[in-house]
């Protein structure tokens, strides 16, 4: 039958790919900062993406450094990614990284730093990748749902600087 059949995942034989960034700093007189960045990215499968960051390092004491930190990001599916599929098509994927989303994250980050150079960090992100796709064969009508991203990331570690 029909529902039977698997497709194979075919992909163009060429990908290239462009990018532009930009970064802008600021210091800030009262011992913090204000870092940006933008990065615009497209591909010649379809795919654009748009991510966002900003972060405020921030100097609590002479030796404590706090880091608060948002990133967003944007992408479009590719050309040939669909939700669903009949067979006929020339290029298809199931590579859920071609496939619209957007993400974000939220972060915090913690340093201590002693006078004679050693130091140690602690961070802490969430990350949200929200992709709400219906994916399956039109040819019984069966899908699943795909499920939102969440998990969080701590981090601690050593440093020294020499």
């Amino acid at each position: 039958t029909q529902s039977d059949l698997v497709w194979r995942e075919t992909h163009p034989d060429r990908r290239e790919s462009h990018a532009i960034a930009y970064r802008v700093n600021a210091a800030l007189p009262w011992r913090a900062a204000v870092n940006s960045e933008y990065r615009y990215y497209r591909d010649s499968w379809g795919v654009q993406s748009h991510t966002a960051e900003v972060r405020y390092p921030q100097y609590l004491w002479r030796t404590l450094l706090f880091r608060p930190r948002y990133r967003y990001y944007r992408q479009t599916a590719s050309n040939f990614f669909k939700e669903r599929y009949d067979g006929t098509e020339e290029f298809m994927t199931a590579d859920l990284r071609l496939a619209p989303f957007s993400a974000h994250l939220l972060g915090v980050k913690l340093g201590y730093t002693w006078p004679f150079g050693l130091g140690v960090d602690a961070q802490w992100d969430r990350y949200l990748q929200i992709s709400r796709l219906q994916l399956g064969y039109s040819a019984d009508d069966s899908f699943f749902q795909t499920e939102d991203l969440k998990y969080d990331v701590v981090q601690v570690g050593v440093r020294y600087g020499f």
